[in-house]
């Protein structure tokens, strides 16, 4: 298959991902913003209220609950960590490991103190903490899209093209001897963000193109064939 033909195709979808983390991060921020205006006029009344009866300033009880809102979200936090292939290189063989990883979505956020997902604590920490966790989820979204500004497309598109040519798994190994000089440990990161492409981490390890992959990199040359005839 025609190298400049998947540079393209794998273009697109790697700027279509870049721009749908965008969207979601735009999307959490307003939704975030509008429900902390929302919260903020449910509460201002019957707040506003019990701080006048309390011979306070009617504002002091509302600005108190979100501030109490906020430090307790800051509390009760957990830091999202970006999930990110682990690739190791033994000096000894010259082989590489790859190691996936497992655990929570990258958007999903949970109490310190969390121990059932589906409980009652879950379902009061959601529902409490709905504005900040969109935010923090917005900026999630952010830092996960920044990770697609280091695919090399040139590059990765080299490594497409020689699993495409393989219709069995390409081992780590192989994948480096089809790219001499090249730092498969940057390559496999690269490769391990885009949908196309699957990582077997476990043994045997090594890569593959998707099904679907192939039946779009297929669309693709069917479409420039028949525009060049065109």
């Amino acid at each position: 298959m025609d190298l400049k033909l998947i540079e393209r195709w794998l273009a697109r979808r790697v700027r279509a991902e870049r721009v749908s983390n965008l969207v979601l991060a735009a999307a959490a921020a307003l939704g975030s913003v509008a429900l902390f205006v929302f919260l903020w006029l449910a509460i201002l009344i019957p707040v506003a209220l019990l701080s006048l009866g309390l011979g306070l300033h009617p504002f002091a009880g509302v600005t108190g609950v979100m501030l109490s809102v906020i430090a307790g979200y800051c509390w009760v936090r957990r830091p999202i960590t970006i999930p990110m292939l682990e690739v190791t290189r033994f000096e000894d063989t010259g082989e590489y490991s790859v190691l996936a990883p497992r655990g929570e979505h990258w958007l999903r956020l949970r109490s310190r103190n969390q121990i059932d997902p589906v409980g009652l604590g879950s379902f009061i920490h959601d529902v409490l903490f709905a504005s900040p966790l969109l935010m923090d989820s917005a900026l999630a979204a952010l830092a996960f899209g920044r990770r697609y500004a280091m695919v090399d497309v040139k590059l990765c598109a080299k490594a497409i093209a020689v699993l495409h040519a393989s219709i069995r798994r390409v081992s780590l190994n192989e994948l480096e001897n089809h790219l001499p000089g090249v730092n498969m440990v940057s390559l496999l990161r690269q490769l391990w963000l885009l949908d196309a492409v699957q990582i077997m981490s476990a043994a045997p390890q090594g890569l593959t193109l998707t099904q679907g992959a192939r039946q779009a990199l297929a669309d693709a040359e069917d479409a420039a064939l028949i525009s060049s005839v065109g």
